[in-house]
């Protein structure tokens, strides 16, 4: 999973209820052509106690 540059960017506390049990992973989604298209990348931040879920874009990049 890509870092991101600044600490200030990374997310300590839930959005929704403030709690700060957070579980990040990483998720890739495909344009509107599946196989051959561009392929998104985002880091999600899950809230453990409320489910609460939050995507920063990481990049994109042709898929052949």
């Amino acid at each position: 999973m890509a870092k991101p540059k600044r600490a200030h960017d990374i997310p300590t506390k839930c959005a929704k209820c403030g709690s700060d049990e957070l579980r990040r992973v990483e998720l890739a989604m495909h344009g509107k052509l599946g196989f051959m298209g561009p392929d998104y990348k985002f880091d999600v931040n899950i809230c453990k106690e409320c489910g609460y879920s939050e995507l920063f874009f990481q990049g994109a990049k042709w898929i052949s």
